[in-house]
């Protein structure tokens, strides 16, 4: 697997990547792995990418040949008296199945200068583009605890335009307060592992799980 398109790699290659905490658990299959992670405030999510897995603390993907993505995001929530599966399919027009709280079908146009994905996210309206410049796009998340519940919908804004001299891409995003300092981090080796349209994946599945802050109220 690999990149497609002509964005040049640059978009994402955050080289120094931190500690973060146990992305994928330290499971064997993931061993010579590569991490996605997501930072608001003081609070990590991570990713960590080895074909055909990306598993962290509230994401788990299984990626299969012929553009089939299987596995849950929140494991263990129950939404209409199911567990909260993912089950999508990769093709020419972008990406369609079911996630775990509602229906996805999103749209990836792939440019020579811009990456945009947009379309329904869990039953709800996602949109991103991403630059050489900045990542921006708003997406429906689930509050833990409350995913049962009208009052468990939200989403989360990103707007990340700064360039980080590691490569990585901060700003800020608001999802449920104040908003908040935030860093996008995507080592060199993601590009390599995933195709355009899988780390889109990655990044919907990543973007609506986001670490909960400080100042942010509790579920």
């Amino acid at each position: 697997m690999g990149w497609t398109g002509a964005i040049p790699l640059v978009l994402f290659a955050a080289s120094a990547l931190g500690c973060k905490g146990p992305a994928g658990g330290g499971l064997p299959e993931l061993e010579g792995g590569a991490e996605v992670a997501l930072r608001r405030g003081s609070s990590w999510s991570t990713i960590k990418v080895r074909p055909p897995y990306a598993i962290g603390p509230r994401v788990n993907l299984h990626f299969y040949k012929k553009g089939m993505v299987s596995g849950n995001i929140d494991a263990g929530t129950i939404m209409d008296g199911r567990i909260s599966s993912l089950n999508l399919t990769i093709d020419e027009q972008g990406i369609q199945g079911e996630g775990p709280y509602g229906s996805v079908a999103v749209d990836v146009e792939d440019g020579p200068e811009t990456l945009n994905f947009e379309g329904t996210w869990n039953g709800s309206r996602v949109t991103f583009t991403i630059t050489a410049n900045a990542v921006k796009g708003t997406i429906p998340i689930r509050r833990v605890g409350r995913a049962d519940s009208v009052g468990g919908v939200t989403s989360c804004q990103y707007v990340l335009d700064r360039l980080a001299s590691d490569g990585a891409r901060e700003g800020t995003s608001i999802c449920n307060g104040m908003p908040e300092e935030t860093r996008l981090e995507v080592a060199p080796r993601v590009n390599a592992f995933l195709t355009r349209k899988e780390l889109v994946v990655v990044l919907l599945a990543l973007f609506s799980t986001p670490p909960q802050t400080s100042l942010e109220p509790l579920p």
